[in-house]
């Protein structure tokens, strides 16, 4: 390559690096329009950013700042909490306000809720209404015992199961990508359970009744003696009771590695435990009865009908649960589940330790065995007088 192809090609070569520089230069300095797409955010440098509950501000070195609503929740009374927790009310109104972004489950009991920004994620009003404001926006499934109201404008990215639905008449005002299902309680359609189900349920039920009623009527003092022990130390009778639960399988083990424990161990101790956990249990019916007596109107005549009364409050909680999982409220079947066998443990352990300290339903030797309520003077001075046993 001679001289003059070498100097043809630095000069060509500088003048591209001239060309290039002036180019970027009036890049740089040239006034950006409306049509600059962005080119702005580019070429600012963040020099300061103020995060605080509810918004994010940033101020740039060309004096311009950016002001950022944060997503946050409130609570039915308005106060600020962090975002993405669940939302849980009992016995008032929720309101999910337009600048609100809900990303958890949100559970309204005995109250309505109005929503009018963002939720993700499932909704369940139980005992009230659900409004859904134009604007909101809901990906979730949602379940209400009540009705819910889709004004125009809104989201709904989920299914929706409740008693009464009012939407819009022109479907295109409002977008529902999910399916509408009533909620029917009429028990009448129930046809869940079949014949032999049915059958057998009732049998159970007849049988514990049957065997409570019976139990009392043939041994009603001893019956009375266990409640008697629960009402005078029932923190008592429940700690002795799990400590004698506890040790009723070491109790066994050592009869049975002894060679006069072993027919006890075989024979006698599973009955007398049986026999102990159902009369402690009988008597903590009675017990549960007459407490219901005392602190409700809900008062029966006779030991036997208030003892009854005490197996229907105990078995409460599992009749409602069965309800609640049949139409799908899984939360509310969970905990009253969870408070069905949380009574029976209590029951059965203080009804042994009651059974022990009444020495097996024999002290004290006197105890009433008709329940004794209290009621006001006719003469209304407010003297509490306690009833005659008839």
């Amino acid at each position: 390559m001679n001289t003059k192809s070498l100097k043809k090609i630095f000069f060509l070569t500088l003048i591209l690096m001239l060309v290039s520089e002036s180019a970027i230069h009036a890049y740089e300095e040239k006034e950006l329009g409306p049509d600059s797409l962005g080119e702005a955010d580019t070429l600012r440098k963040a020099l300061e950013i103020d995060i605080s509950e509810e918004r994010i501000e940033i101020n740039y070195d060309d004096g311009t700042d950016t002001l950022i609503l944060r997503a946050v929740e409130r609570d039915g009374d308005g106060r600020v909490f962090s975002a993405g927790n669940d939302i849980i009310t009992f016995g008032k109104n929720e309101l999910i306000d337009v600048a609100d972004s809900v990303r958890g489950e949100v559970v309204v009991l005995g109250g309505d809720l109005e929503i009018r920004g963002y939720v993700k994620g499932d909704i369940f009003v139980l005992f009230g209404d659900i409004m859904i404001r134009s604007g909101a926006n809901v990906e979730g499934d949602i379940f209400c015992l009540g009705e819910v109201v889709i004004d125009p404008g809104t989201m709904i990215w989920g299914d929706i199961s409740s008693l009464e639905l009012q939407r819009p008449v022109d479907e295109t005002a409002y977008d529902f990508k999910g399916r509408y299902e009533r909620i029917n309680l009429d028990l009448a359609d129930v046809q869940f359970v079949g014949p032999p189900a049915m059958i057998v349920m009732v049998i159970f039920l007849g049988a514990i009744l049957l065997i409570v009623s019976s139990v009392t009527a043939i041994m009603p003092r001893p019956v009375a003696r266990i409640r008697n022990q629960l009402e005078e130390g029932f923190i008592k009778c429940f700690l002795i009771g799990v400590l004698l639960t506890i040790a009723l399988l070491p109790i066994w083990v050592l009869l049975l590695i002894s060679i006069i424990g072993i027919p006890v161990a075989l024979l006698v101790y599973p009955f007398v435990v049986f026999a102990a956990f159902v009369i402690g249990a009988i008597g903590f019916t009675q017990f549960a009865g007459f407490q219901l007596g005392r602190h409700t109107t809900l008062r029966y005549p006779g030991y036997i009908r208030t003892t009854l009364a005490g197996v229907i409050l105990l078995g409460s909680p599992l009749i409602f649960s069965a309800f609640f999982a049949y139409i799908n409220i899984w939360p509310l079947a969970w905990i009253l589940q969870i408070l069905f066998w949380s009574e029976q443990f209590i029951m059965y352990t203080a009804g042994l330790g009651a059974v022990f300290f009444s020495r097996f339903g024999t002290r004290p030797k006197k105890v009433r065995v008709e329940p004794r309520f209290e009621k006001k003077e006719p003469s209304g001075t407010g003297v509490l007088e306690p009833e005659i046993d008839s």
